[in-house]
């Protein structure tokens, strides 16, 4: 039975982070998607906030740590997922657009089967893989939508949002099969504590490997250093502190607690289903904040939203 209540958690949950992603997007290419802000900042800023709420809160939500083996995979599905996924998403954001970065960020649910089918010994119907093969298609109408088209620069901006966006969904969908070991025994406020533990320690580890490899790749301006700088200085800059607690507190205070409530009152299919929903979500809402696409982007998205709910009803 799933409750009409934990229904609209869910559809909630998926558009607070739409919403979230529009305030940060607007945030960041408000500096030219550049530092400064840089995109791991304003995720470790987000994920500080959002730590911070959550372990105020735990007291009265109730639940216990789980061990240690348990506690470690948390973690470092939460280095994956938050720290590194979400920063790949950030930096997806404002170089490619909302649509564009939420719609391939969704193939996270087709790369999770994958990888469950590769490494977990799980299996793949034929339907299954027709539903990819759908959200695929939708996946590339939105990025081939001609509204992005442009000419040097912007195009080249595009292509690696479209790059940073790929990223992210197969770092969600490493964080997922990774954090899908043992979590079903774990109470949900202290695992996600532990998640987003994981998401505040991975970020000063992910942040000068970055700029080590830029620097590596000829970027002589970046350094493991300058990363590190540039990581905290969203706390260092008031100025930055208003619209990246609105949109933190959007996306991952008010959002993360329907996401809990839906996570445990719905049966998984129907709560990965409600939380697939964001694009829909973003795709008329983007039109208040600026962000420009054309038809193929709507067609795209609406495909694209067939083939994952597709994915995740023939693996129910």
């Amino acid at each position: 039975m799933n409750p009409p209540s934990a229904i609209f958690a869910g559809l909630f949950s998926a558009a607070a982070w739409g919403v979230a992603s529009l305030l940060f997007a607007r945030f960041l290419r408000s500096h030219g998607g550049e530092r400064p802000p840089s995109a791991a900042g304003a995720n470790l800023f987000k994920n500080t906030l959002a730590f911070g709420a959550f372990l105020c809160l735990w007291p009265f939500w109730g639940g216990s740590l789980p061990g240690g083996e348990v506690t470690a995979w948390l973690v470092i599905s939460g280095v994956l997922g938050f720290a590194l996924g979400d920063s790949l998403y950030f930096a997806a954001l404002p170089r490619c657009g909302v649509q564009t970065a939420a719609m391939v960020g969704q193939f996270n649910v087709p790369l999770a089967a994958l990888m469950g089918y590769l490494w977990g010994g799980e299996q793949l119907s034929w339907p299954t893989l027709l539903s990819m093969a759908v959200a695929m298609t939708g996946i590339l109408l939105v990025i081939s939508d001609p509204f992005h088209t442009g000419k040097g620069q912007r195009i080249r901006a595009y292509k690696a949002g479209v790059l940073f966006a790929v990223l992210n969904a197969l770092t969600i969908a490493s964080g997922i099969f990774v954090g899908h070991v043992g979590i079903e025994d774990v109470d949900l406020l202290p695992g996600t504590l532990l998640r987003m533990l994981g998401g505040i320690l991975g970020a000063f580890l992910v942040a000068p490997l970055w700029g080590g490899l830029a620097r590596a790749l000829g970027d002589r301006e970046e350094s493991a250093g300058r990363e590190v700088r540039a990581l905290v200085a969203p706390f260092r800059r008031r100025a930055w502190w208003k619209p990246l607690v609105v949109a933190s507190f959007a996306g991952s205070v008010l959002g993360l607690i329907p996401y809990h409530v839906a996570l445990r009152d719905l049966d998984t299919g129907v709560a990965a289903v409600m939380f697939a929903t964001t694009p829909l979500f973003t795709l008329p809402l983007s039109r208040l904040f600026g962000e420009r696409y054309g038809p193929r982007s709507v067609i795209g998205t609406l495909v694209g939203f067939a083939g994952v709910i597709g994915v995740i009803r023939t693996l129910a």
